[in-house]
């Protein structure tokens, strides 16, 4: 059941960004699309290069 809670809250940060980006601080559209473009490229990007630098390493757990 953890990972389906963790599904469920890592698909609703983009809505509940976009919301508070629109209403709280006043964004216009386009700005909130690249605000919300640029989060999922950095994480997207992330991934890539995590996985990138454990190919080289090699995979180490955590303590």
């Amino acid at each position: 059941m953890s990972i389906v809670g963790f599904n469920i809250g890592f698909y609703l940060v983009v809505p509940f960004l976009a919301v508070h980006l629109a209403d709280d601080l006043g964004l216009a559209a386009g700005l909130i699309g690249t605000v919300l473009g640029l989060r999922m490229l950095a994480q997207q990007g992330l991934f890539f290069l995590g996985g990138a630098l454990a190919e080289r390493l090699g995979y180490r757990r955590t303590a």
